[in-house]
């Protein structure tokens, strides 16, 4: 029997165009830590520097991507709807979060309306952070928590509480959500839940990067990817994490030249 093929990285597939976003283009930009603008220029010589020979590709400095068919707030086999995936167009090459199909969000908000199943909670959740509405998403948030406690699922809770950290993220709680996602890696990892604590792994991974903490950071997201591959992820589930695992390189690597 044939063993089925490895997940490739990107460098590996043919590369699509990208351009560099421009910072500050992401929604709830404004509660990022200062420092982050700070990694502008650094960002750019140090990902000029891999090419494919090196494993990453060229167009990591872009870090834009568009019709990626998988969203990291959705685990394989326990998704949010994933309407969401035609509104998140690409990820910030400085700050690694979304960019944002805006009036897209709104109207698919609006198409929810008064839904109040998990599913539906789960997607106003994500909807309200990517729309700005910081306040509005972590009530929903709560809501969200509460219905899962009451149907017993604990793997539901574990994402209603990783969802739930990445509105505290974009309010600046960092340290708040820091500490919600911990736990959440430590029970989605006891229970082997792969791919959800792939998803708590990376979206911890982009709480450290915000408090500068690039070595943690990089553990996470290597890990990220790791779990996904464990569980059998396609390489579009891989590419986020291993986007993030190369943007976080770059800084290192910068940094260290510049001691």
């Amino acid at each position: 029997m044939r063993r089925p093929r490895r997940p490739r990285c990107p460098a590996a597939r043919s590369s699509r165009s990208a351009t560099r976003p421009a910072p500050g283009n992401t929604p709830g930009g404004g509660n990022i830590q200062p420092h982050l603008g700070e990694r502008t220029a650094a960002f750019g010589a140090a990902t000029s520097r891999h090419t494919p020979a090196d494993g990453w590709p060229g167009r990591a400095a872009g870090l834009l991507w568009k019709g990626n068919p998988t969203s990291p707030a959705a685990p394989l086999g326990r998704p949010v709807k994933d309407t969401i995936l035609t509104i998140i167009t690409g990820y910030d090459a400085v700050t690694l979060r979304e960019k944002v199909d805006l009036p897209a969000a709104a109207e698919r908000l609006t198409d929810l309306g008064l839904l109040r199943s998990l599913s539906a909670l789960n997607e106003k959740v994500t909807l309200l952070r990517l729309l700005d509405r910081l306040d509005e998403a972590f009530e929903i948030a709560n809501q969200a928590l509460r219905q899962a406690r009451f149907t017993g699922d604990r793997q539901d809770f574990v994402l209603c509480r990783i969802r739930r950290a990445q509105v505290m993220q974009f309010q600046g709680k960092l340290e708040d959500a820091a500490s919600e996602l911990t736990q959440c890696v430590l029970e989605s990892e006891t229970h082997e839940w792969n791919l959800t604590a792939a998803f708590a792994r990376e979206t911890r991974g982009k709480v450290q990067f915000e408090q500068d903490e690039l070595e943690g950071a990089l553990t996470d997201f290597t890990a990220a990817v790791f779990l996904r591959e464990k569980a059998g992820a396609s390489p579009d589930e891989l590419e986020s994490a291993l986007i993030a695992v190369a943007v976080v390189e770059s800084f290192i690597g910068e940094r260290r030249t510049t001691r």
